[in-house]
């Protein structure tokens, strides 16, 4: 293993030992504020156009895998909601050496990226922001070629339940072909693995590989993981690749309504995969309604990089 490999995974056990649960703060400063961006609740009395996104600003109090807690200067008490309808969260004031970690992420600097997003979880920021900064370092190890650090910090981060954000955000080849024989190697070794995370991954990226039939296998035991529902959406996404182009066309009312019944923060992985579908079997003119749909709202700006 090259020596930025076992410091990657030294750093990766000494932060991820560090995350703790979350604590109610009793005060609160500037730097604790976070803006964030619900999906809203359907309103049947509007037939014309989409429920707007809703962004509020405020402090996280919790934040798993079945609920947000939320307060802010105005509130006399706490805003409990689901935790899928969390699409995105963003410090106001994150500290310097984080901020500067995420904008390499965000610029697509993904192998400068990985330590340094890493040793920003040494600062402890609150549990959730932990997480979303460990799967953004494995989006990046993924797409820096670094792919058994990716597939460990995945494991990692699952041991402990995964709000939907952070969930959404793992890095399943939704369109890529991982043809680089390091990205197969990583995935065969660890498409067994007892995370479910990671075995959903691991499939991912070898759906174009030799190993595409024990792949193929592994998503159709997710998808009816029951204890997973976001694993298991995003498995049945994923098989949707494995469908012969003459069916395609036939299979999409169905394809439509599934990804039509996603709460919105899962659905771009899953739009990715379709459109990559429909665009390959000769269907452009049905993908390009779905692209364009990412493209004026895009959920989750690194998906689509």
């Amino acid at each position: 293993m090259k020596r930025i490999e076992v410091l990657l995974f030294a750093v990766l056990l000494s932060t991820t030992q560090s995350i703790a649960q979350d604590t109610p703060k009793s005060s609160w400063t500037v730097g604790d504020e976070v803006r964030y961006w619900l999906q809203p609740n359907s309103d049947k009395s509007s037939r014309w156009f989409a429920p707007r996104i809703i962004e509020h600003v405020g402090v996280v109090k919790t934040f798993d895998d079945k609920q947000f807690v939320a307060t802010s200067r105005t509130d006399t008490v706490d805003t409990t909601i689901a935790a899928a309808r969390v699409l995105w969260i963003e410090p106001l004031d994150p500290p310097e050496q984080e901020a500067n970690a995420v904008q390499l992420y965000l610029d697509g600097k993904y192998a400068a990226a990985v330590r340094p997003l890493l040793d920003a979880i040494g600062n402890a920021p609150p549990v959730w922001r932990q997480l979303w900064l460990s799967t953004s370092a494995a989006q990046s190890a993924m797409r820096s070629g670094r792919h058994k650090v990716s597939l460990e910090l995945i494991s990692q981060i699952d041991r402990r339940p995964l709000p939907p954000l952070v969930e959404s955000q793992l890095p399943v080849a939704w369109q890529t072909q991982m043809g680089d024989a390091m990205a197969v190697a990583a995935a065969k070794e660890r498409l067994t693995d007892s995370s479910s995370a990671v075995r959903l991954v691991a499939a991912s990226w070898l759906l174009s590989s030799a190993n595409r039939t024990q792949a193929i296998a592994v998503l159709q035991s997710l998808r009816s993981d029951g204890a997973r529902p976001g694993i298991a959406a995003m498995a049945n996404s994923l098989l949707w690749q494995t469908v012969p182009p003459p069916d395609v066309h036939d299979a999409l009312s169905q394809w439509q309504a599934d990804l039509n019944t996603l709460p919105l923060v899962y659905q771009t992985g899953p739009k990715l995969s379709l459109i990559g579908k429909l665009e390959s079997s000769g269907l452009e003119k049905l993908a390009k309604p779905l692209r364009l749909s990412l493209e004026l709202t895009p959920l989750h700006p690194h998906l689509g990089r």
